[in-house]
């Protein structure tokens, strides 16, 4: 049942994070900190659910 949930919810959380990291409401990365975040955590999601290879970590949350 959480899986279905999540299959569905994730397209939303990765799309929102790209739409933050196209966003430049500032100069201090902020945006593009949480956005490149939320599209991880999508991709790291999706990854667990399909079984597959675990996506690296960006540059930026290292």
């Amino acid at each position: 049942m959480w899986k279905t949930i999540l299959t569905w919810v994730l397209p939303m959380v990765k799309a929102a994070g790209e739409a933050k990291k196209a966003e430049d409401a500032n100069d201090t990365g902020r945006d593009d900190a949480i956005g490149v975040s939320l599209v991880y955590a999508a991709d790291l999601l999706t990854a667990i659910i399909n079984n597959k290879e675990l996506p690296k970590a960006p540059d930026v949350l290292k």
